[in-house]
């Protein structure tokens, strides 16, 4: 929880700042699941709901984009098990 709340407040804050362009913002939103999961479930809420929520999910992010970012970080973190548990002695 705490990674998604720091990746968020330094992705926003570097927007912000200026240090780099909005055209960042799929990249951030691709590189953290939780965030890639939260812009999914508000593209499928046809509601306003204003402030950042509206930022996110108009970061141009198609849903089959952020559908393959989840197969692939849940496929990465499988195949990370896999090699950390065959390195283990039994």
């Amino acid at each position: 929880m705490w990674v998604a709340l720091v990746h968020d407040l330094v992705s926003v804050g570097l927007i912000a700042a200026d240090v780099v362009g909005p055209n960042w913002l799929p990249v951030f939103v691709l590189a953290n699941p939780a965030t890639a999961f939260r812009v999914l479930a508000l593209q499928s809420v046809p509601t306003v709901t204003g402030g950042m929520a509206d930022v996110l999910v108009g970061s141009g992010v198609t849903t089959p984009v952020l559908a393959a970012a989840l197969v692939a970080w849940s496929v990465a973190g499988a195949w990370l098990a896999s090699r950390l548990i065959a390195r283990r002695s039994v």
